[in-house]
């Protein structure tokens, strides 16, 4: 058995790499450009866009795996989105740098694509089942910590900057730092990560075996009972609070007299930043201690319930009132415990509804594209809503889905578990 010394010299330092980037694409980005006043509906459709490398990555395995070793392509991945940061922070002062940013952004998603398939699988052949067992608490946290480093760190930098200097130039010395961490990081897995596999050399008829071995899985899919009541959960059950996930940095960074709450980056990347991961993780580990003494049967209808609840506190917001900062965090917080609530649900239903027949590894990576697929539309759409609705229609709007999102899971316990 491997020294757990030994592992913990690059187990939760990979693990903080893969939640970074997504942290900067899907949150940081939103209030990057909205620091630059793009509209809200443009924000939310690109940066919604930008995640769509994540929804294809478990499509994607069978088709990239056999072209290098996975320790190798890890590595080159980390080195890969440093440049990319430097390039993003770089291209800030040129001509139409929104699109520039756009391609920057998604060039990073497909890296980071690329980084957390190899990853998991370096894991899986480089741990044994005990030692995996022993990492799974570690695993999750360093990810958050890599998350609360770009979508919390990075802003309150460049928030902090801005009393300094241009806010352009501010953004850039973050990404600069950023960059400068991703490398030093990238090198030191070059060096500490244990060298467990040989280079795989290209098959001739692995495209054509993966070909196969998805019609297969698709087939099995499509006699599931209840199939179409599976989808349309799998689909829309996030629908909701990715809207809000989108929608809520553009609010608390708005202009007062067009509905905002005109909050500072480094209060937005304080608030919806550190405090919101906080909510999650506090959420997801409640709804894990439920799950595990309880059935999914008894919990879904429940914590879906608990989830919709928690997000009226914005209505509250929107009242054309002064609000505290600690009530703007209570509110939040409050919204992503009801998110980390729900999240822990719907990952446990993925499990438990995807993980069954003879290809088990692949629906579960379908159902996680389902999921992704989701949380893209819901991004896109967020924008639209909330520039015909306005804040507080929006705010409404969400309550509403969250009501049909509640009758899909009455209807799952009912027919499906």
């Amino acid at each position: 058995m491997v020294n757990l010394r030994t592992l913990y010299r690059w187990v939760p330092t990979t693990y903080l790499i893969e939640g970074l980037p997504f942290a900067l694409v899907a949150i940081v980005s939103v209030v990057l450009y909205k620091n630059f006043d793009f509209s809200n509906t443009k924000i939310a459709l690109y940066t919604s866009l930008f995640t769509v490398p994540w929804i294809i990555k478990p499509l994607l395995a069978p088709l990239f795996e056999p072209f290098a070793s996975k320790r190798t392509m890890v590595v080159l991945m980390q080195l890969l989105m440093a440049i990319l940061f430097l390039l993003l922070a770089a291209s800030l002062y040129l001509h139409n740098f929104f699109y520039l940013t756009g391609i920057i952004f998604l060039a990073i998603a497909c890296c980071s694509t690329l980084h957390d398939m190899n990853l998991d699988g370096f894991y899986i052949i480089s741990l044994n089942q005990q030692e995996q067992a022993h990492f799974i608490g570690v695993r999750t946290i360093t990810y958050q910590i890599g998350r609360l480093i770009g979508q919390s760190g990075l802003v309150f930098v460049a928030g902090w900057l801005i009393f300094y200097v241009n806010e352009k130039s501010a953004w850039q010395i973050a990404l600069t730092a950023l960059a400068g961490m991703t490398g030093v990081i990238a090198f030191y897995h070059h060096k500490i990560m244990p060298k467990t596999e040989t280079n795989i050399t290209l098959s001739a008829v692995a495209p054509t075996a993966a070909i196969v071995s998805f019609k297969k899985v698709f087939i099995e899919l499509l006699t599931f009972k209840h199939f179409i009541a599976i989808i349309i959960f799998t689909l829309s059950y996030d629908f909701a609070q990715t809207q809000l996930n989108k929608i809520v940095p553009l609010f608390l960074l708005d202009k007062v007299l067009k509905g905002g709450l005109g909050l500072t980056i480094k209060q937005v990347g304080t608030v919806f930043g550190g405090i919101s991961i906080v909510g999650i993780l506090v959420g997801i580990t409640l709804a894990g201690f439920l799950l595990a003494k309880k059935s999914l049967k008894s919990c879904l209808v429940p914590l879906t319930i608990l989830a919709a609840l928690s997000n009226t506190g914005y209505l509250l917001l929107v009242a054309p009132i002064s609000h505290s900062i600690a009530l703007i965090s209570i509110i939040i917080l409050i919204s992503q415990f009801g998110f980390g609530l729900s999240n822990g649900a719907y990952m446990f239903y993925l499990l438990q509804i995807f993980s069954k027949g003879n290809y088990p590894m692949s629906l579960y990576a379908i159902g996680t594209s389902l999921m992704g697929i989701g949380v893209t539309l819901g991004g896109a759409v967020s924008g639209y809503m909330q520039y015909k609705l306005g804040y507080t229609g929006f705010f409404i709007w969400i309550l509403i889905v969250n009501f049909g999102i509640i009758l899909s899971a009455v209807y799952n316990k009912k027919k499906v578990l």
